[in-house]
């Protein structure tokens, strides 16, 4: 049974989200995500997908900023389960975002503004 997210309809047997009218996201269409109970899927980028967003990020930022997906390593009895990061970084600092997050709004916006003004808070981008 698909799952509506704030107006994404998620497919847990595919990992794929469409609009609420079924119509694939323009952008992000082959974006998936993994289903764990009691958590939004959104939040949990596959490998797959977190790949493709350090493909999107490395083609749309300067070239001097590094991208590296790595997965979290939760500890201890009551974690969220492991999630896809995007390790970012410039000039000695950096930052980590979530993978699953960045797919989510490109996904409904389409641009990567969003993640811009984190980055530029973060002191990566200016």
């Amino acid at each position: 049974m698909k799952r509506n997210i704030f107006g994404l309809l998620y497919n847990p047997k595919t990992g794929k989200v469409t609009f609420e009218d079924g119509e694939a996201p323009a952008v992000g269409a082959d974006f998936t995500f993994e289903d764990h109970e009691g958590y939004n899927p959104l939040q949990y980028a596959t490998e797959k997908t977190a790949d493709a967003i350090v493909d999107v990020l490395k083609k749309a930022l300067p070239s001097d900023i590094s991208f590296k997906a790595v997965k979290t390593k939760p500890e201890g009895p009551v974690q969220p389960p492991a999630s896809w990061q995007i390790e970012v970084s410039r000039f000695g600092i950096s930052e980590s975002f979530n993978a699953g997050l960045i797919a989510n709004s490109l996904i409904r916006t389409g641009h990567l503004d969003a993640l811009k003004v984190d980055l530029k808070t973060a002191g990566i981008l200016f």
